[in-house]
């Protein structure tokens, strides 16, 4: 039965052929992202709580262009198209969706394209090789892919290995569609990278060399932080716990791009600690945290934590 029914929507598809030509136009009639969210659910609904839907409508943005009145940078906020030789150009419709499905998967000829071979009820591009490389990010985030271009680390990682992390699920997730699809290895729309990855694969190095810790930015391709504008700010935070829980602050240090002291790509880097001997007495640790904080002081992402047992 079940043969049957795949079968079966094969066959609309191919009887259909190109039906919903209203995913591929641009302009006015052009499918805000929630259409393409009917079929793509969980691709939508990652996008939707990414930076990329929030690239145009954040008040961050807002406030930074002066209430949009700086329209060079649209052209990245809220694209037409990655598909061009220059810089991308500004959508004139739906700009309250920032960089949106179309910016990324609508060709020049007006066909949704990606990294996957696929069967679709819609026109379907093939620029395969496209979306397996950093120079896709590349065309917006170009401060940070020059960083990539020239990072010492051999076998580096993609911006897509990191940013958009492996997860195994369909493609499409809507009946009838979704019995065209098995389950493969595809990419989160999350354009952040993963607790879990972060975890798992530990990028960062923090090393205790008593009185020292030492970072070093062992994998990650490009600085921390990196960036074109706005506010970027890692900091590295260094606490000494003591055993009945209390913590104190032994020192906090801020990088950032435009003091030039962001860590760089393969970069080690040591920090001196002064501590008494009368306070490593007993079962204290050392707690080090790096964290990429937002203009308010908030954590937004813990890129590296790690802590080490002191005292007798």
């Amino acid at each position: 039965m079940e043969k049957v029914g795949t079968a079966l929507v094969l066959g609309l598809v191919l009887l259909m052929g190109c039906s919903h030509r209203d995913l591929v136009m641009r302009g006015e009639d052009s499918p805000p992202a929630e259409r393409c969210g009917e079929c793509h659910i969980e691709i939508y609904k990652e996008w939707a709580a990414s930076p990329h839907a929030k690239s145009f409508s954040s008040e961050d943005f807002k406030e930074a262009t002066n209430d949009y009145s700086f329209r060079f940078c649209l052209g990245c906020h809220a694209p037409e198209s990655v598909y061009t030789d220059g810089e991308p150009r500004p959508r004139t419709v739906k700009l309250e969706e920032g960089v949106n499905c179309t910016s990324c998967h609508l060709t020049e000829d007006c066909r949704l394209a990606g990294p996957l071979k696929s069967r679709a009820p819609h026109p379907v591009g093939q620029e395969h090789k496209l979306y397996l490389e950093s120079d896709l990010c590349g065309k917006c985030h170009v401060r940070t892919f020059k960083e990539w271009q020239e990072a010492p680390q051999k076998d580096k990682k993609t911006c897509q290995d990191c940013h958009m992390p492996a997860v195994k699920r369909r493609l499409i997730q809507d009946e009838p569609w979704k019995r065209l699809f098995r389950e493969k290895e595809i990419k989160r729309h999350t354009f952040s990278p993963t607790r879990e990855s972060l975890d798992s694969e530990r990028p960062i190095g923090i090393d205790l060399e008593w009185p020292n810790v030492v970072i070093e930015n062992s994998s990650i391709p490009h600085s921390l932080p990196t960036g074109d504008y706005g506010y970027r700010e890692v900091v590295l935070r260094i606490k000494l716990k003591a055993p009945d829980g209390g913590s104190t602050l032994l020192r906090e240090d801020s990088f950032f791009v435009e003091t030039d002291t962001s860590l760089k790509a393969g970069e080690k880097r040591v920090f001196p600690l002064s501590v008494s001997n009368s306070a490593l007495e007993g079962n204290t640790s050392l707690t080090v945290e790096l964290l990429r904080n937002t203009f308010q002081g908030d954590t937004k992402l813990v890129l590296a934590c790690k802590e080490f047992p002191l005292g007798q």
